[in-house]
């Protein structure tokens, strides 16, 4: 290695994933799995990954990754983990101030994570509405947690209109999606009588917000729940008409309301069976061959080919009865904590089937 030339190793050394690259770094080994990485393209053979801290199994979820790191939170508690270098940070918990708050109350927390481009930083946006008794109305706060400065600091309603004159979390997903250096979700704005959805991105850079537009999509005006995601870099909103269908809009153009256009719908009882949730994991264009994973009812994984609106049961041996999935990329961006403690293992096993996710 001497003898070749430094811009030349930079080279090299780019061209090669994460694992490849952290051989000249360390090895890592662990004795307690806790987390699966399933990788493509078999997706037979997932792989228990210890998680270095705790959490509460009944209590966590997957609030999103990018860049290759992994955002969970248990509670207000969260954590940011990167499964390429096995680093991971354990977020300072910062309390809720709404006055009255009750951690087991009627209320109801939304993360979102991403990459602020404008600071070089990753940020990940905390917001909690609470309900409070014999009210119609709900109260919210936000705060947004930076990891370059390790620190906690509330948006206030002052001189931010969202969260605090809408209702997140009207889908059965409420994290945000990240796009374009915002954090996307379907909400309903004030009056709840309106009733009407809303598309709202957050820059998470400038902490304001804008309003997407979106396709009349309920075609069938019957009941129906709406989510946002994202699907090969382009916006798409999932509308479930219960024990009837559901239907996949996408938004080729970016914040162009005519760009918008029903990708495909997925009828109840057909080839699939009956489900309550599918949510899109992968998806491969491949020889003009368009194929969608989708997690089904967070307890399989199937395949979806959108032209022959055919399904195709994954395999997957191994993982737990019940998981929540997402999709994953390695890379070297560093986590290292301030202040990193040895975990207790002794609640290691609590953890143990919390979730599975992709690892690409």
């Amino acid at each position: 290695m001497a003898d070749i030339p430094t811009p030349l190793i930079t080279i090299i050394l780019s061209k090669l994933p994460a694992k490849s690259v952290l051989r000249f770094h360390t090895i890592f080994t662990s004795k307690d799995p806790f987390l699966y990485s399933v990788g493509y393209p078999t997706l037979k053979r997932p792989t228990l990954i210890n998680c270095p801290f705790d959490c509460d199994s009944a209590e966590t979820q997957i609030v999103g990754s990018c860049d290759g790191l992994l955002c969970l939170a248990d509670g207000i508690a969260a954590y940011i983990f990167n499964l390429a270098t096995r680093k991971h940070r354990v977020l300072p918990v910062s309390p809720v101030e709404i006055p009255g708050y009750v951690p087991k109350g009627r209320n109801r927390l939304i993360f979102g994570f991403g990459y602020d481009y404008k600071n070089d930083d990753y940020k990940l946006v905390r917001i909690i509405e609470i309900f409070p008794e014999n009210s119609d109305d709900h109260i919210s706060e936000m705060k947004v947690y930076s990891l370059k400065t390790n620190t906690w600091k509330t948006v206030s309603p002052v001189i931010r209109e969202f969260p605090y004159n809408y209702y997140i979390g009207v889908g059965l997903f409420s994290e945000g999606v990240f796009l374009n250096g915002c954090l996307h979700w379907l909400v309903v704005k004030k009056p709840i009588s309106e009733a009407v959805d809303v598309l709202v991105a957050l820059d998470i850079g400038t902490e304001e917000h804008g309003v997407l537009p979106i396709p009349e999509y309920n075609e069938l005006k019957m009941d129906y729940y709406s989510n946002v995601g994202v699907i090969d870099g382009c916006i798409t909103i999932r509308v479930f008409y219960p024990n009837h269908r559901l239907d996949v809009w996408i938004m080729k153009e970016y914040g162009v309301k005519e760009s918008w256009t029903k990708w495909f719908s997925i009828s109840q009882w057909e080839s699939i069976g009956f489900f309550s949730s599918l949510k899109p994991i992968v998806y491969l264009n491949k020889n003009g061959s368009e194929e969608l994973l989708f997690e089904k009812d967070f307890k399989e994984l199937v395949w979806f080919d959108v032209k022959r609106q055919s399904f195709k049961n994954v395999n997957t041996r191994g993982l737990p009865w019940s998981f929540a999935s997402a999709l994953l990329v390695e890379s070297l961006v560093p986590l290292d904590s301030p202040k990193e403690k040895k975990p207790n293992k002794k609640s290691y096993h609590n953890m143990l089937y919390f979730s599975a996710f992709l690892l690409l």
